[in-house]
């Protein structure tokens, strides 16, 4: 990385926990108890619908006919499948992942449990061990709770749409989950991302160690000015995907600098635009050596759920967001940027909101979102949401 001659931004990091202190004693070994897990019961039938299988299947429906490309479902877990499965073939593949997924939970469960206990043995002597099993211990955390949603839903009696549409929604900081058809076919894709999910629960773990910054930061600092943090929400967000793009971010009267935005205390709109917010990252990013394409889309405000589609995909595909819409949380500023961080099921966002000190993964609801898009279409703005993508 090119190193840039600027101050860096008054940051404050995502609160991890929980605190932990170094190990000085290891506990006592406990027994792997995968092989006495209690195996969860046989699922319920699958849903077989088969109206809407997609053209490229190997079978007709209509006519019956036997899957000509689709091998006997395999014995072990980590081996896929070809073709589509539907019936007892279907059942047994499902109750082959399920089974590994109930062992894979129970180690989850097993090493956070270890890691618990280990934090009871410290001493402040060693960040860096402390820092390495902070991570270790989230990491487990995150295991054990996305693989119990996951095996909630295989167990409910939802069927295979429902295993897909799981699939979909938690696709997060992945490039899977984004195109399932959730239509009733179980095939090749939604074999590979459940595989992948259930032999690395990692794979939609944030690091807690994510960098945040609050818009008022530097009020009183290098000549940060209040007239310039009323509407440094855009260089807030902007630093924040500098950061997560590998990149070190000025301070934000630099990037306001850098986009042509008013600093000191002129009489001016200060408040920055969207194409301002795309070309001061990818700019900033450039002459550190890092390359980035970014794309806008915009909405009209009866179309919130196009947006949280829209959201989810980019965020299934590894991409940084940036949504632009009126202020969710305190209903003021018409034009208000976020960092998001997750698209839940219930349409729920979880944001870094740089109005708040503590705006990290704050949560917003549907019903908040809607209401601002309202108000923002009520000025004639369309809200928009902005992607940025690495290049290699």
């Amino acid at each position: 990385m090119v190193a840039v001659d600027r101050p860096s931004p008054v940051v404050q990091p995502v609160a991890v926990t929980p605190t932990i202190q170094t190990q000085q004693a290891e506990p006592a070994a406990k027994p792997v108890l995968v092989a006495e897990a209690n195996l969860p019961a046989e699922l319920a039938p699958a849903d077989q619908n088969t109206a809407q299988t997609p053209a490229n299947a190997t079978f007709d429906p209509a006519a019956a006919v036997s899957f000509k490309d689709t091998q006997p479902p395999a014995l072990s877990a980590t081996q896929p499948i070809k073709g589509v499965l539907k019936d007892e073939a279907l059942q047994e593949r499902l109750s082959t992942l399920e089974t590994a997924l109930s062992k894979g939970l129970m180690n989850a469960i097993y090493k956070r449990e270890i890691l618990e206990e280990s934090m009871q043995y410290a001493g402040p002597h060693l960040p860096e061990a402390l820092e390495q099993q902070t991570e270790a211990f989230n990491k487990a955390e995150h295991a054990v709770k996305s693989m119990s949603e996951l095996l909630n839903v295989m167990k409910s009696d939802g069927g295979v749409e429902a295993l897909q549409e799981h699939l979909q929604e938690t696709a997060i900081n992945e490039a899977t989950g984004s195109e399932i058809d959730a239509d009733g076919v179980y095939g090749p894709q939604s074999d590979e991302i459940l595989r992948q999910r259930i032999q690395n629960p990692d794979a939609t773990y944030v690091s807690p160690d994510d960098v945040f910054v609050y818009q008022e930061g530097e009020i009183g600092v290098d000549g940060g000015t209040r007239m310039e943090a009323q509407a440094n929400c855009g260089p807030a967000s902007m630093a924040m995907v500098i950061e997560r793009q590998g990149g070190e971010a000025p301070s934000m009267k630099d990037l306001r600098k850098d986009v042509g935005a008013p600093t000191g205390n002129r009489n001016a709109t200060y408040g920055l635009d969207a194409n301002q917010v795309m070309s001061g990252i990818t700019d900033t990013l450039a002459e550190q050596g890092i390359n980035v394409t970014t794309e806008l889309q915009e909405f009209s405000s009866k179309q919130s759920s196009e947006v949280l589609n829209a959201m989810r995909e980019k965020l299934a595909a590894g991409d940084d967001v940036i949504l632009l819409t009126s202020n969710m949380g305190s209903g003021g500023s018409t034009g208000h940027y976020v960092v998001v961080n997750e698209v839940k099921a219930d349409g729920t966002l979880v944001l870094h909101d740089p109005q708040e000190p503590d705006g990290a993964d704050t949560e917003q609801t549907l019903a908040d979102l809607e209401a601002a898009m309202s108000r923002r279409a009520g000025e004639g703005r369309s809200t928009s949401v902005i992607s940025i993508r690495a290049v290699d």
